[in-house]
């Protein structure tokens, strides 16, 4: 089941979002160690999740909570057909199962409730598995980064990526 996270969600979100820091540490700007360290986490995480113009999904076996994907609708005027796809991370024992393809398409079918026109998103270039399932939306790349991200010595070059709703 998925479905728009709330403030009660909180707890369950903190810890896949702290797995996924972990498991994927270069897939997301924040460190485990910055997040884990931040006073008051699960409150404010639950401020985020319902937060103006963000809409984050959660995918649910049973009552856990095993994928999670963010639309941030923009909002200055010249670019308010435009929203970014953030945060997407399914838990490692629940991958191969289609649930990132049901993610995706959540967000999708949300943004097009909102009338936005287009998607963007970024992706380390490394992570060919999620480029795949962007691919296989339509997104397409428009620029790479070079080293876009940089931590402990080592960088990261970032694929942006975009779909036209229209």
């Amino acid at each position: 089941m998925i479905r728009l996270l709330t403030k009660n969600d909180a707890r369950q979100y903190v810890k896949l979002r702290l797995e996924s820091l972990l498991e994927s540490p270069a897939a997301f700007l924040k460190t485990y160690d910055e997040e884990a360290s931040t006073p008051q986490l699960e409150e404010e995480m639950g401020e985020k999740l319902v937060k103006e113009h963000f809409y984050t999904f959660g995918s649910f076996r049973g009552e856990q909570l095993i994928g999670m994907i963010t639309l941030q609708a923009e909002q200055p005027l010249k670019i308010r057909h435009k929203g970014n796809l953030l945060a997407m991370y399914v838990a490692k024992d629940a991958r191969g199962k289609g649930v990132a393809k049901e993610l995706v398409q959540v967000v999708l079918d949300k943004a097009k409730q909102l009338g936005l026109e287009q998607l963007q998103l970024t992706v380390v270039s490394t992570n060919k598995e999620a480029i795949a399932l962007y691919d296989s939306f339509g997104f397409v790349t428009y620029a790479v980064e070079r080293n876009a991200l940089k931590y402990k010595g080592q960088y990261w070059d970032e694929e942006h990526m975009a779909l036209s709703l229209r």
